[in-house]
């Protein structure tokens, strides 16, 4: 179903009756009402394509930190670590301490934030 606007039509009210009766079969639409539509989508579209950018900025993000922490794991699984006696389990395997991880997470975010 159609909606029109009456007042930003500017057509009498003789006219616009008469005119809202064969409506649906002439396809009319307020120049104004059709304006101010086509502004809210480019609106729309503009505001999608800079969250979609966004969006893609944070999977590179993401994917990078993958790596950074499969690092963190090989470094791990090949005893880099076994020298310090805080990164060992009982079983004397090295270890990667949460504090180890956190510090390499923000030292790649903020490289990140300054690329």
């Amino acid at each position: 179903m159609f909606h029109f606007d009456s007042e930003c039509s500017n057509l009498a009210p003789d006219v616009f009756a008469a005119l809202q009766k064969i409506i649906s079969q002439t396809g009319w639409v307020c120049p104004d009402c059709l304006s101010a539509c086509r502004m809210k989508v480019d609106q729309i579209q503009r505001a999608q394509a800079e969250i979609a950018e966004k969006l893609s900025d944070t999977f590179v993000s993401l994917a990078y930190l993958q790596g950074e922490v499969d690092l963190l794991k090989a470094h791990s699984n090949n005893n880099l670590l076994a020298n310090s006696p805080n990164n060992q389990h009982d079983d004397g395997n090295a270890c990667v301490t949460t504090a180890t991880v956190e510090s390499i997470i923000f030292s790649t975010l903020n490289n990140l934030k300054h690329r």
